[in-house]
């Protein structure tokens, strides 16, 4: 079998680089990719695109949130520590 044929789709994996954090990114695509090569030797390449597929678009909502929640966290301290130092130095 040749190498290329044992990629994953390469939409897929471009949607997954775009959603994923850039920590993230390589430790959720190294997974997927090995995944996705265990399913294409026992099911075949088809059944194996959809598995990929399915988990790329299953996990966009995910991150999504994940994002919106820590960038909420963040802006709660932020705000938390201006108005402390506001009441700390209030002729400033």
């Amino acid at each position: 079998m040749k190498h290329s044929m044992n990629k994953p789709p390469w939409m897929a994996k471009k949607l997954l680089e775009g959603f994923v954090h850039y920590d993230d990114e390589f430790n959720i695509a190294n997974a997927l990719h090995d995944l996705y090569y265990y399913k294409q030797q026992t099911s075949g390449k088809r059944k194996a695109n959809f598995w990929y597929w399915r988990q790329v678009l299953w996990s966009i909502p995910k991150n999504i949130y994940a994002r919106l929640l820590w960038r909420f966290v963040m802006y709660k301290n932020y705000l938390k520590i201006a108005l402390r130092n506001m009441k700390r130095h209030k002729g400033y």
